[in-house]
């Protein structure tokens, strides 16, 4: 699945105070990316990696066989992103607000990247999966393609320290997730509490968390709602809360 839709981009906001243009000589060096934030991207063909934290970049390009690692003299926004700059050697880096997929594993992120150093041009995605996922509680709205009926409460959330949660038709449940580079998965055990409730709500659970279960991977559609995939099809789709 692939979607083509613009995403708010935490790891450009979230704790960065950006000031454009280059710092006066003498002048202490302005605070372009905070030190704690960092912001990363990634790319393939050829293999590349990029970190930019405070004032200083890591560039990793060629499969790990090209290395530069320069301070960061410009930034700011340009339209729909960002812009960072390093003069030693020469590299710009543009950070487009738009959802990315890994073009080798389809991994989703929240941002697409190009880079540019002397007359090559690499293109990749920016930020982590991770920041699709928690970035809402999310309200499931079909299972297994099957529309739950109105008004019934099925949701699930996504934390940054590994834990996902949520109200299934019936109990509420709680498991661990990895995600990867090239997967996401959802416990074993998916944990549940104990009610009771009549049938059909507790085969529409029993269904739900199978479908939990036999997640591989995830993405987001053209309207922004969270589809949960088993490698071949749709198992849970939720929109946000």
């Amino acid at each position: 699945m692939r979607a083509a839709i613009a995403v708010a981009m935490p790891v450009l906001t979230g704790g960065c105070a950006v000031q454009a243009g280059k710092a006066a000589a003498g002048d202490e060096p302005d605070r372009l990316v905070s030190a704690r934030d960092a912001i990363r991207a990634r790319g393939n063909e050829p293999g590349w990696n990029l970190e930019i934290r405070g004032e200083h970049l890591v560039f990793v390009t060629d499969y790990g066989q090209r290395r530069i690692e320069a301070p960061v003299v410009s930034a700011g926004p340009v339209p729909g992103g960002r812009r960072f700059e390093s003069d030693s050697p020469e590299l710009v880096v543009t950070l487009a607000d738009e959802l990315c997929h890994d073009d080798m594993t389809g991994m989703p992120y929240p941002a697409r990247a190009t880079v540019r150093t002397g007359d090559k041009v690499l293109r990749g995605c920016a930020g982590e999966s991770l920041e699709l996922l928690a970035a809402s509680d999310w309200l499931v709205v079909a299972v297994d393609g099957e529309a739950l009926r109105e008004g019934l409460l099925v949701t699930i959330s996504f934390t940054t320290d590994g834990s996902v949660f949520g109200q299934a038709p019936c109990n509420g449940f709680r498991a661990r997730h990895e995600l990867t580079g090239e997967h996401l998965k959802l416990g074993p055990p998916i944990v549940t509490s104990r009610m009771i409730c009549d049938a059909g709500l507790m085969d529409l659970e029993a269904d739900f968390l199978a479908a939990l279960g036999a997640v591989t991977a995830f993405d987001l559609d053209n309207d922004g709602q969270l589809v949960l995939l088993d490698g071949r099809a749709t198992r849970v789709h939720a929109s946000k809360r």
